[in-house]
């Protein structure tokens, strides 16, 4: 069997010695062979020759291609500028105040946050919430509101309302109007100061429990039970809703709104 640099050399055209040939031919033979495969073209193209590989070095000079030189670290004050040092075998220290000081601690610190404004204080009854209500039954379709109310001594309550679309409606015809022309955050407010001017404590979460003659509890108030309980207050909501200044500023705003929509 002939060997590899045997067939190397018979394509290079080299003679070859089979059989009876003497050693000395044959290590010959294999030394040409070897020498006229480290110039192959797919080396030359690649760049692994050592004719292309002494160029390169040249050019980029003998350190980029030896790993055997360490790389030197600087002494003294780093870059930073802020008292980094560095020790002979390249690690980094700093001078800082405390464990934590270092090159980067200042912009990794969380900015420093502005106190925040001081919440502007509420009125003395404030609708704080207001949740559209819906269904497949039109009476029941409305609003659920809460309301705030401020006592002395900084004690607030919470009064929860819920009305219908048709509770507005029957307001807004005492007046000749629509529903629409009543702002639901005032209707809230106005029935609550209606109830403290009829003299409901409505510090008082228990008030009423007592008379069974009172429907309606402080906390919860359904605006037809009341409507009932106080016959005048529909009345009294409208002349308080309704003014002919609050009237006026509506059909103004949506007089404006029809000549220049927003869409």
């Amino acid at each position: 069997m002939i060997s590899c640099l045997a067939a190397d050399a018979l394509q290079l055209g080299l003679p070859v010695g089979v059989g009876g040939g003497s050693a000395a031919t044959a290590a010959a033979t294999a030394a040409a062979a070897a020498s006229a495969r480290s110039t192959c073209p797919r080396a030359q193209a690649w760049g692994d020759s050592p004719g292309q590989l002494d160029d390169a070095q040249q050019a980029w000079g003998d350190d980029d291609f030896s790993d055997d030189q360490p790389v030197p670290a600087p002494a003294g004050e780093g870059a930073w500028g802020d008292g980094t040092s560095w020790g002979s075998d390249g690690s980094a220290s700093w001078g800082g105040a405390g464990d934590d000081a270092g090159p980067t601690a200042d912009w990794l610190s969380p900015a420093p946050v502005e106190s925040a404004k001081p919440a502007t204080p509420r009125r003395p009854i404030e609708t704080t919430k207001v949740g559209i209500v819906g269904g497949p039954y039109k009476r029941r379709r409305g609003y659920h509101a809460e309301v705030a109310v401020q006592h002395d001594g900084g004690a607030e309550t919470i009064h929860r309302l819920w009305f219908g679309h048709e509770v507005l409606s029957d307001v807004a015809e005492l007046k000749g109007r629509e529903r629409r022309c009543i702002d639901v955050d005032r209707f809230c407010e106005a029935v609550l100061g209606f109830l403290k001017k009829q003299g409901v404590d409505l510090a008082d979460p228990e008030w009423g429990m007592h008379d069974d003659s009172i429907p309606f509890t402080t906390e919860h108030l359904p605006m037809r039970t009341l409507f009932e309980y106080y016959p005048l207050m529909a009345q009294n909501l409208a002349d308080e809703l309704l003014t002919d200044e609050t009237l006026a500023e509506f059909d103004a705003a949506e007089a404006e709104m029809f000549e220049n929509p927003p869409f």
